[in-house]
């Protein structure tokens, strides 16, 4: 989980997320909701380089609603 201040203050509430990628294994989603820090976004690794696409880009994107 990955998360920054916004605007980069330490009195400001940060703004939370998660990196995701086949390096993760499945990633319950519902689980990521029901978090009680509130996720608010996902990166969603696609590709690397010119030929490789991730092997878990189409189930995290299609559950990562």
């Amino acid at each position: 989980m990955w998360g920054f201040p916004w605007p980069f203050k330490k009195s400001k509430p940060m703004i939370l997320g998660v990196d995701c990628s086949h390096h993760n294994g499945l990633i319950q989603w519902p689980e990521v909701v029901k978090d009680p820090q509130e996720i608010t976004y996902a990166f969603l690794k696609a590709s690397e380089g010119q030929t490789y696409v991730d092997s878990a880009l189409k189930y995290n994107a299609s559950e990562a609603k």
